[in-house]
Order: structure tokens, then sequence, then C-alpha cells
């Protein structure tokens, strides 16, 4: 049942990066509906029918208009390193999709990504700042200032989450797919109107940039590192070895254009993002390399071994935009 699942939500958002077609119709009553809704729900955050919390230190939501992945998280280690070397307490809050955690739980080196979910779980190791989960990310917001003391807090998504007052928004956009058929849910990728990045402070452009004041963000790639052991090795030295390419993220395609471009050579298996992998997901039929983003390899780490490596990234943006940022926070 979830396979068939998995498939059809795999169809359905393939149809959203192509022509309208008849699907594309068929769906369109029920994206009236959710627009109407997502219209109704921001009237009453705006006239504070509905209540929202806020805070005594700023807050900037990394978040973006359409469903998958965009490069927010990239985005979010990056602010949180640059944000810390300026001086800020910062602290990290997410809703930690896939975790079964109830209530709030701060992440530690014990918790599984099982646990607290696979982008906090990385964004935790890779950053060393306290990453707070919770559905509710006010509370998250809250035990962050209570129990570590943070003066600046970044929201790893949550563009939507209005119960959450924010200082500066930051909306990440996928250069290459941009808005697809720039349709609302569930007849395209929309969750919010296009014409809602006129409120936000900045637009960050994973890849090719839309317009002169929007800021291009680079995702670069790092040494290939061995999952078990963190040794790491250039992708030259595999020369013509086989190689088993491994994403189970939002965009797949991505991660596999990225290692083509470093010269890999590879058979490509693509699963669902924030799939819960098992051995048996790795059972090929040669003991070749598998190669696999830093994502899904914090949800092997208890079974790896010598032939598992990831690909770690970091995402690179201007002086220009961080002296922005930062003039923005000073008003705040």
């Amino acid at each position: 049942m979830t396979v068939t699942c998995n498939k059809l939500q795999a169809f359905i958002e393939k149809q959203w990066y192509q022509p309208k077609n008849f699907l594309t119709y068929l769906l369109l009553p029920l994206s009236w509906l959710f627009s109407m809704v997502v219209r109704v729900r921001r009237f009453l955050y705006r006239h504070r029918i509905l209540k929202s919390t806020k805070f005594d230190v700023p807050i900037i939501v990394v978040g973006n208009l359409t469903v998958g992945g965009s490069g927010k998280t990239p985005l979010v280690i990056a602010l949180a390193s640059k944000c810390r070397a300026e001086g800020y307490r910062v602290g990290i809050v997410s809703r930690g999709y896939g975790s079964n955690n109830q209530g709030v739980t701060l992440v530690t080196d014990d918790h599984s990504a099982a646990e607290v979910g696979d982008e906090p779980f990385m964004i935790f190791h890779k950053t060393q700042l306290p990453v707070a989960v919770a559905a509710k990310r006010c509370r998250a917001v809250e035990a962050l200032i209570d129990k570590k003391q943070c003066n600046l807090i970044i929201a790893d998504d949550g563009l939507q989450h209005y119960a959450m007052q924010r200082a500066i928004e930051i909306v990440v956009i996928d250069g290459k797919k941009k808005f697809g058929n720039r349709l609302p849910l569930p007849a395209g990728p929309l969750r919010e109107p296009i014409a809602r990045l006129k409120t936000a402070d900045f637009i960050v452009v994973n890849g090719e940039t839309r317009h002169k004041n929007d800021v291009t963000m680079k995702i670069v790639p790092d040494h290939l590192t061995q999952v078990s052991t963190e040794a790491k090795i250039e992708v030259a030295a595999l020369n013509q070895s086989a190689v088993h390419a491994v994403a189970g993220i939002a965009s797949p395609e991505r991660f596999f254009t990225t290692l083509r471009a470093m010269g890999l050579t590879f058979e490509a298996h693509a699963f669902p993002d924030h799939h819960v992998f098992t051995p048996e997901d790795f059972q090929f039929q040669d003991n070749a390399m598998i190669v696999m983003t830093e994502k899904d390899a914090v949800k092997c780490r208890t079974f790896a071994d010598d032939h598992f490596w990831y690909l770690p990234i970091h995402a690179e943006l201007s002086d220009d935009f961080y002296t922005s940022l930062f003039h923005c926070l000073d008003k705040k």
C-alpha cells in the first residue's frame, strides 16, 4: 500500500512540472478550495483572530512557496554558521518531518534520525548548534530560549507557520524547477500564491537567478566521505569504479546531475523523500561503492559498511547578502 501511494505521489508531482494536462484540470477544483483555505487562514492571522506569538529574540524563517526541496537546509546551515561567527547564540527549530517525537525534543548525539527527523539530525551534527524539534514551532523556540539562552532563532521551513511571528523571511526558489505549472496544490506545487514573494525580505535562488534583486545561492560539493569512518577521497580517485548512486530526497535528479558534473559514472536509484532506509534497500547484485546524499547517510549509520559513502555539500552566498541580512537584524 505504501509503495502504491509513493508511486501515485511521484506521478502527480511529475505532472506539476509539465504542461497542463487532463489530470491538472481534474484537480483544479481541489486547488481552488485549497487556495481559499490559504487566503482565509492568512486573513485570520493578519487580523489577529488566530493567535500568533511574538518572541523577544529575532526569528529568521527560511521557507519556500512550493512543495519539495529547494535548498532550504543547506541555506539554514550556512546562515547558522555565519550568524554564530558574528557572535549570535544561534538556535534552530524544525518540524522534524518523519520523526516519531512527541512534544519538544532538543537534539543530542544520543538521538537517531528516526527519532528527530533526518534534516534536524543532519543540521545538529553539521553545526553543533542547539536544534529543537516540535510540531508546534513556538514551543521549540521557547525551549531554545529558556534552556539554551539563544538570542537568534533560525526556522528550517515554517514560512506558512503563521502562529510564529518572525523578524525576517527568506524564501528559497529552485532556480531550475521554479514554480512548475504555477498552480496551487494539488494541481500544482504551490503552497501559497506567487504574489507572496512581495512580502518576503529576501528571495534566494538555488541556481539561476530570476531577477536582479534575487540572491544567488550556489551549492558546492565537498569530498566524498565514508559513512562509517568519515574518511575522505576525491571523486577523481574512483576512476572507472562501479558505483551505485542513491538519493531519497525531494529532487534526486539534482543530486545525480551533481555527480555527473563531477565526472562520476553510476547506476541511479531514486527513493521517496525522507525514505527510511534499511539494509534491504542496498541489496544490489554487485559489491560496488554506494554514494548517497548526506541527508540519507545519517539514516544509514547503524548498518553502513565500507562501501557506503556520501557527498557533503555547502551553500555559498555573496558577502552583500550577509551584509544586508545583518543590517536587517540590527533594525529588529
